[in-house]
């Protein structure tokens, strides 16, 4: 199975997958975008829109301790974003938040 296919099956299922980087050994943050894209291409491809991005690791204190070296992000879709019933956005969505971002991690560079 190809990482972007056990990505997509994850993301369908709404169960995490461990680590991509235990099941390729070469796998680097060169490899993380590329698979970040062609999953973003499939999901457009099946009608889902992008409508913001997560950006994460923006503390650079914890850059070390979690084997990165720049803050990493990804797209959020529409399928995802889940919005208040009035409309607006709600108090939690505009706190910032303490823990990084671990869904993925290369420790490449």
């Amino acid at each position: 199975m190809k990482l972007a296919d056990a990505v997509l099956d994850a993301i369908d299922r709404q169960q995490p997958i461990g680590l991509l980087s235990d099941r390729d050994r070469s796998f680097d943050e060169d490899g993380a975008y590329a698979i970040a894209w062609e999953v973003h291409a499939r999901r457009r491809e099946r009608g889902e829109e992008p409508v913001g991005r997560k950006i994460g690791f923006t503390n650079r204190e914890i850059w070390a301790e979690y084997g990165v070296w720049a803050p990493i992000w990804s797209h959020v879709y529409d399928s995802t974003v889940h919005y208040a019933p009035d409309g607006s956005r709600s108090r939690a969505t505009r706190r910032r938040s303490s823990t990084p971002s671990t869904g993925s991690r290369t420790g490449s560079r």
